[in-house]
């Protein structure tokens, strides 16, 4: 199991290529992918404030989630359960990769899947009961 400082690294170093693909989409004018990576980014980013990383030296973009009346920021506990929810999608999609020997998707949602299951254990929920894949 990946330490605290190893987690933070890892999540640290997908937040700052995302922020290298999210500049390449706008200078293209790439609005779709700019969307979908935009989503990554912001919720690479509540993770990391959620784990206390200082954003300030490597928040590049410095998008923000487009507020309405009566938005707030999600709450650490709606953090949770959105990841937890992403968690148990990744491990319905290893399960099919791995039952239609998918390999390379398999491979592909295991590292999604380390990364989620690590973040978890980070933000202390307890994944005995949810990790079916126990990877």
């Amino acid at each position: 199991m990946p330490s605290n400082a190893e987690i933070a690294k890892d999540t640290i170093e997908q937040f700052k290529k995302i922020q290298r693909y999210m500049a390449v989409a706008k200078k293209e004018e790439a609005k779709e992918t700019y969307a979908v990576l935009k989503e990554e980014y912001l919720a690479l980013k509540a993770l990391l404030n959620v784990i206390g990383v200082n954003l300030i030296d490597i928040d590049t973009i410095k998008e923000k989630q487009k507020q309405k009346a009566g938005d707030r920021m999600p709450s650490n506990a709606e953090i949770a359960k959105d990841t937890i929810e992403q968690f148990k999608k990744i491990q319905d999609y290893m399960i099919l990769a791995k039952e239609e020997n998918a390999v390379k998707t398999y491979d592909r949602l295991k590292r999604e899947y380390l990364s989620l299951k690590a973040l978890l254990n980070v933000i202390g929920v307890n994944l005995i009961d949810i990790d079916t894949v126990k990877e």
